[in-house]
Parts: C-alpha cells; sequence; structure tokens
C-alpha cells in the first residue's frame, strides 16, 4: 500500500501512449531514508515488453498548517531536477535491452549530464521565476531576490570547481602505472605528486599539515577509483549542452527544436549509444569547456598555468 503522500504521474509519448509512469513521494517522514533519491522500478525491455515505472523520494518540509501549502526550497528544487533527470532518462529509453535502458549501465562520466543540463535550464533567470510564484498572491519572485539565491549557490564556487579538479587530477595520477607506489605520506612530507597537482590547481599556499591526501576515501574506498573526475566533467559538458537552450531562450520555435532533439538523444538513446555520439548528435560538434567557464566572474581563478 503506497502512502497517501505519494503522487502518481504517466508520462505520455507524442501520439498519447503512456512510456511510463513515476511515482513521487515527495514529503520527508521518520520513517524514510534521509536523503533524496530515484530508483528504477522496471527497465524498458523490448522483448518482454515491459511498462517502464520510477520511484523519486524527495524530502520536503511538509505544511503543518492545513491552510498554507508546502514550499520548496532552492535545495528542494535542485534534488527534484537531479532525480527527475534520471527518471526521464530511464522512462523515455528506447534502448531495446534492459541492460541498456537510462543510465544505469551508461558511462560514469555521463550518468549526470542530463540532470546537471536541466539544473542548467531550470537556473535560467527567466526560466526559474516562469515556474515559481508566491503562494498565495501568485507573484512572481522578484529580480534581487532571485539573483540572491541564485548569487548564493554560486558564491565560491571556483574555489570548489579548483579543488574539484585538483582531486580529479589526484585520483588518476595515483594510479598511473608510473606513478604507482611513490605516494608515500609521513607526518614530515606530502609526495611530491601531491605538492606539484596542488601548486597548479589551488591558489593558496599548501598548508604544512595538510593531510587531505589521507582521507581522500573516495578514491580507495568508495568505488570511484579512476572516476572522481566523472563529476566535474559531467557539470562541464552539461553547461555546454544547456547553452543550446540558452541561445534560444526568447524565440518559441527554435526552443522547441531544441527540446525535442534533447529528448531525441539524450533522453532516449540511454546506453545504447556511446556519449560522445550523443552529443555530437544533439550539438553538432565535440563539448567545449567555454560554457563551463563563463559561470564564474573571476576567470583567472580556473585558469591553468602555461
Amino acid at each position: 500500500t503506497w502512502h497517501e503522500n505519494v503522487e502518481v504521474f504517466d508520462i505520455l509519448e507524442e501520439d498519447g501512449t503512456v512510456a511510463g509512469t513515476i511515482y513521487i513521494d515527495p514529503y520527508a517522514r521518520d520513517d524514510k531514508l534521509d536523503r533524496s533519491y530515484y530508483e528504477m522500478g522496471r527497465d524498458r525491455s523490448a522483448v518482454a515488453e515491459t511498462t517502464r515505472l520510477t520511484y523519486i523520494s524527495l524530502r520536503i518540509n511538509p505544511s503543518y498548517d492545513q491552510s498554507k501549502p508546502s514550499v520548496m526550497q532552492f535545495d528542494d528544487i535542485h534534488s527534484f531536477i537531479m532525480n527527475m533527470g534520471c527518471a526521464l532518462q530511464c522512462i523515455l529509453s528506447r534502448a531495446p535491452y534492459s541492460e541498456m535502458s537510462g543510465n544505469r549501465h551508461m558511462e560514469p562520466d555521463a550518468q549526470k549530464i542530463v540532470p546537471y543540463t536541466l539544473l542548467n535550464v531550470i537556473q535560467i533567470p527567466e526560466v526559474f521565476k516562469s515556474l515559481s510564484s508566491h503562494h498565495s498572491s501568485g507573484v512572481e519572485i522578484p529580480d534581487e531576490q532571485l539573483n540572491s539565491m541564485i548569487g548564493a549557490q554560486e558564491h565560491m564556487q571556483a574555489i570548489d570547481v579548483l579543488n574539484e579538479a585538483f582531486k580529479s587530477a589526484l585520483d588518476l595520477e595515483f594510479y598511473l602505472e608510473e606513478t604507482r607506489g611513490t605516494f608515500i605520506k609521513t607526518p614530515e612530507s606530502t609526495p611530491d605528486q601531491y605538492n606539484r597537482l596542488y601548486k597548479e590547481f589551488i591558489p593558496m599556499p599548501l598548508h604544512p599539515k595538510d593531510e587531505r591526501f589521507c582521507t581522500f576515501h573516495d578514491i580507495f574506498i568508495g568505488g570511484r577509483s579512476c572516476l572522481y573526475y566523472a563529476e566535474i566533467w559531467s557539470k562541464m559538458v552539461a553547461a555546454d549542452a544547456a547553452s543550446a537552450f540558452k541561445e534560444v531562450l526568447h524565440d518559441e520555435q527554435k526552443l522547441a527544436l531544441v527540446g525535442k532533439r534533447f529528448k531525441d538523444t539524450y533522453l532516449t538513446m540511454g546506453a545504447a549509444v556511446d556519449p560522445k555520439t550523443v552529443f555530437r548528435t544533439f550539438m553538432g560538434r565535440d563539448p567545449t569547456p567555454e560554457p563551463f567557464l563563463a559561470k564564474f566572474d573571476n576567470r583567472k581563478a580556473i585558469a591553468t598555468e602555461e
């Protein structure tokens, strides 16, 4: 028996047939996990002729005043869009086999391209305003407040990106054949490779007691060995893909064509087509980091030394 808060949505194809169903459990409860997530209930299979099902569990704080609706915080919107992106990939996939359906068996550095693309589009001020309003007056969110919210999300983001790029490079360096076994950390010294990469990516001096390498468990026991770069790579590709929407934002006809092209590539090809081909089919070229870099005010902060 489903909880009374669970909402069920059928996703329709262009001809009106049901492509799949999404179950959304929006509110936080004591009997739920303390995180937002999505699960695939049933993959697409042309052989078994299955109907696709996905489940999204969120952590939105419910309203305890029955006269007022529950409202979503910025982080709630972030979680919802990220999970919905994954769910749509599973629901709309046209891959004939369940193993290739959706993004579960996709290359790790491509699994979050769709969620981050949708998140980039949602964070365009005009798009965000069109989707939100005051719960009682219906007034759109003021530009000043919206810019403040987006600015808070992006504050010091360049430093975070530099740190993630440093850790990604460190992960790959650690598993290179020629450097394997040479990373020796002692209380008195850090590996030469660590010092070199730190200077390449981080603008602040290295603290003498920097112990981050010893706590970098993701590349040892976290299942992300040689894959830590996947997150930042997905964000870079997603920013480029989202630029296609931004370029035609004020032309409804062109915007619809871009949306259709995005659906016919990223949302339907699943893991049956390699990510490079999917991007080239959607954008007509290889990805570029320029849209991702443009998100930061201080370009010098993330420029590598020549």
